[in-house]
């Protein structure tokens, strides 16, 4: 379905290895290193603009929904216990957007920040 499409894994610290081993064990991924810049609430902020144009589509079918607009919702960018998800949607959203040159993330139907409530 998205063969292809870019996969992004941040490559800092001890997941520098990650990139270099997927595509040893899968040279048809697309690997993208990621470079973090600034910390996870830095990264989360183009995102959550975007997230706040409703600019950003999420599929409402998605099993996983739920627990990722909970993560969001609780997401404060300093040492929150869960934060993963929040940062896998900054890089990508980051990705398409300054990497990639696409300009905005949007998958599915659309959902603004009404749902966090």
């Amino acid at each position: 379905r998205y063969k292809g499409a870019p996969v992004g894994i941040e490559s800092v610290g001890g997941f520098k290895t990650v990139a270099q081993i997927l595509r040893e064990i899968a040279p048809d991924l697309r690997i993208v290193e990621i470079n973090p810049r600034g910390d996870k609430f830095q990264r989360a902020q183009p995102a959550s603009a975007a997230w706040n144009a409703q600019r950003l589509s999420l599929p409402m079918d998605a099993p996983w929904l739920s627990a990722f607009l909970r993560e969001l919702q609780l997401f404060t960018g300093v040492n929150d216990d869960q934060d993963d998800q929040v940062d896998a949607l900054s890089h990508a959203f980051n990705m398409a957007y300054d990497d990639m040159g696409i300009g905005e993330v949007q998958r599915g139907s659309r959902v603004g920040t009404s749902h966090l409530k």
